[in-house]
Order: C-alpha cells, then sequence, then structure tokens
C-alpha cells in the first residue's frame, strides 16, 4: 500500500508490521533486487562509486632519496565498496596534472571489499599490488591530488592533500 502521514509531508510505502517504510531502506531494496534479476545488465553497472580511494602514502620517513627500493614504498590504496567483484580495465589513477598516469591492465578484477595498492617505482604485480612502472616518485611531498576515472574516463573521486614534511612520512587518508 502506498500512502501519505497525517500532515502530508512524507508519502511512501506502508507496510502493515512497520508502518511507513525509511525511503532509504525501499531503495536500498529496490536497487538490490534490480541487481540481483537483471542478468543482461553489465557488470559495472552500479549505484554510486563502485572503487573508493582509501589513502595516498606520499611522504617517506626521513629523506627520500633515490632509487627503486625507496619509490616502491610510496602508493594509493583503492578499496572494492560495490559489495561484488568490479572489473578494473581501464579505470586510471591520475596524480595532479595528469604528468602521471596508470591504467589498470586489462580484465584485473578487483574482489568485493578488497583492496589495490599501486606503488611507485618498478615490480612484479599481483592481485593486490600494482606498480606505475616509473623510475621517480609519483606523488609530491608538498601538495598533489590524486584522481580516480573509471573505464569511461568519469571522474569517481579526487583525494588531495597539503604535505606536512614530517620526519616520520606521511599517509592521507581520503
Amino acid at each position: 500500500a502506498t500512502g501519505n502521514d497525517a500532515d502530508s509531508d512524507r508519502h511512501g510505502i506502508v507496510t502493515p508490521d512497520g508502518g511507513l517504510m525509511n525511503p532509504n531502506h525501499f531503495l536500498a531494496v529496490a536497487i538490490e533486487y534490480l541487481f540481483t534479476h537483471r542478468p543482461g545488465w553489465p557488470a559495472d553497472a552500479a549505484v554510486g562509486k563502485p572503487v573508493d580511494i582509501v589513502k595516498i602514502r606520499y611522504d617517506l620517513p626521513g629523506n627520500d632519496g633515490s632509487g627503486n627500493r625507496q619509490y616502491v614504498q610510496e602508493f594509493i590504496q583503492l578499496r572494492n565498496v560495490s559489495g561484488r567483484p568490479v572489473n578494473l580495465t581501464g579505470y586510471r589513477v591520475q596524480d595532479d596534472g595528469a604528468k602521471h598516469t596508470f591504467a589498470f591492465p586489462r580484465n584485473f578484477v578487483l574482489g568485493a571489499g578488497k583492496t589495490v595498492e599501486v606503488h611507485s617505482g618498478k615490480g612484479r604485480a599481483t592481485g593486490s599490488i600494482q606498480y606505475w612502472n616509473t623510475t621517480s616518485f609519483v606523488w609530491n611531498n608538498d601538495h598533489d591530488r590524486a584522481t580516480l576515472r573509471d573505464g569511461r574516463g568519469k571522474v569517481l573521486e579526487t583525494c588531495g592533500y597539503v604535505g606536512t614534511h614530517a620526519k616520520g612520512g606521511a599517509t592521507k587518508t581520503c
């Protein structure tokens, strides 16, 4: 049934045991139904962003130094927040001004609730660690901004910081 409350400022679904249903609960149930009963929908169909920037490790403890052993300590971490696996083919991470761009490899799937770190420098990629394959640091110590784009180029999120030049290193939680 549908209905309004006495002063007509709310309307929606009325349930026999709970009265007027919270509209967010109704939407959550409707969205879940659509995603589970539409097998023809693409796997990356989502409400909201499926992947989130968690943090950026941009400043190492002490002096940065140079060389791959230092570069790979710098990273950005992403988490799949969609509740189901997401194919990150075509997804990109960029620094401010797109001086550095990382593109996820073809058929890279991030499991539901899982994280992946994209490290500066070079290394052997795994399901949870990827590399920019650079011969330098990616993230500036004084300030920078990460941009996450989906396979169509749509900006899903940005995360910026102003560095502190802390002796113990610095990480921005987004």
